[in-house]
């Protein structure tokens, strides 16, 4: 059972894109449809983002990128891509809610950065859409 079979490997790796993808579509695509009001909200969680131009627009912008990187996380395509934006977003919070002065959410958030980091580096497996079409 603990033998280093890619099988588990790469099902493994498809658990952590599903559960990264379920995470974001439950955060992201509420914000979406809420509004401007939404937008600025979140962009103003980002005040290292947030504060370089429109509020709305910002948060806008974030929110359409993290809902198209979970398109990506799901599919396969552009997948490093997606991973590091995923771990430039995460490490932003993260570092906002330590100058913040949370205890916890910081950690919460470092470790969302490092999973995305460790996920560029590994790739997303062969239980990826993109790889099923590319081997065909």
């Amino acid at each position: 059972m603990f033998k280093n079979n890619e099988r588990h490997v790469d099902l493994g790796l498809l658990i952590m894109r599903m559960a990264l993808v379920l995470m974001t579509i439950g955060i992201v695509f509420p914000k979406l449809k809420a509004g401007r009001a939404a937008w600025s909200a979140f962009a103003a969680d980002l005040p290292l983002i947030g504060n370089t131009g429109p509020g709305n627009a910002v948060g806008l912008i974030l929110l359409v990128l993290l809902g198209l990187g979970a398109f990506s996380l799901a599919s396969g395509y552009l997948f490093r891509l997606s991973c590091l934006i995923y771990s430039l977003v995460y490490g932003a919070f993260g570092l906002n809610y330590f100058t913040s002065g949370y205890k916890t959410l910081p950690l919460y958030a470092a470790t969302l950065c490092l999973v995305c980091l460790a996920m560029v580096i590994t790739g997303p497996g062969k239980y990826s859409i993109a790889v099923k079409i590319e081997k065909k």
